[in-house]
């Protein structure tokens, strides 16, 4: 019987941070959602200011395209994640 007690007093310490993270859902969809925007910005930019010029190799080129691409690919995954995030909570 004093097991048990002290198991429960175990557990009472144990999960009290992890109630914390629960507290504030919103924050963190807030947070990731600022995440998502920033990276689909990011990727907009070098997206829009890509250009073949004398001495560009293809290799970067390219690579600026596949980053401008994951980049916004991310910030779209994060805006679905906020939605599916916030679908959940209602």
């Amino acid at each position: 019987m004093v097991h048990h007690e002290h198991e429960d007093e175990h557990e009472e310490h144990h999960y009290p941070a992890h109630k914390n993270d629960e507290d504030l859902p919103e924050a963190k969809l807030a947070i990731f959602w600022v995440f998502g925007s920033i990276a689909i910005l990011a990727g907009s930019w070098i997206a829009g200011h890509m250009e073949w010029v004398l001495g560009t190799s293809s290799a970067s080129y390219y690579g600026g395209i596949l980053v401008a691409f994951l980049l916004i690919l991310f910030g779209g995954i994060a805006w679905i994640g906020v939605a599916v995030g916030v679908a959940q909570q209602k």
